[in-house]
């Protein structure tokens, strides 16, 4: 199933089908009952740069949380009251952070200041597959669209800039 926000301007059937294609390879391949988008936010910036991002440094470089997700059904209905509760906190690292654990909160909070391999995509699928009760992994994606939203008034008058 394909879970999409509505507030989403930018995003095209190309960018769709891309992340449909790239998500369903990357389920199968990993047995995975969750997908969702990370995109570094440094392109959302090039592309879109007076809309704000939440993004997250990682390991890996910082990335922002796209607003795709690929869920099994199966895990859909089994999880549904967590799924809802990461959807309402996705604004927020630390809220999110606080849904993996304690151990996820002290992680977040040392990788951004001290330890920045602390947090890596890999131990953040390990921990959202351990809450989910399946394997849920990140999607990679070169696509700022994906990960672009407009939420507050300022997004909308960058609109009008351009």
């Amino acid at each position: 199933m394909l879970i999409s926000t509505c507030d989403l301007p930018f995003l095209t059937g190309n960018v769709v089908l891309r992340f449909m294609e790239d998500s369903l390879q990357l389920a199968k391949r990993e047995h995975a009952g969750f997908i969702w988008p990370v995109v570094p936010v440094s392109l959302c910036y090039e592309r879109f740069p007076q809309i704000h991002r939440t993004s997250l440094r990682l390991s890996e470089g910082v990335f922002t949380g796209g607003n795709l997700a690929l869920i099994a059904p199966k895990a859909l209905l089994k999880q549904q009251a967590r799924i809802a509760s990461a959807y309402a906190a996705r604004k927020s690292p630390l809220r999110l952070a606080k849904l993996l654990g304690a151990s996820a909160l002290l992680r977040l909070l040392l990788s951004q200041t001290l330890f920045p391999s602390l947090l890596t995509i890999a131990w953040l699928e390990a921990r959202v597959s351990n809450l989910l009760g399946s394997p849920a992994r990140a999607l990679r994606s070169e696509y700022p669209e994906l990960a672009t939203d407009l939420d507050r008034p300022e997004d909308f008058r960058a609109l009008k800039v351009r």
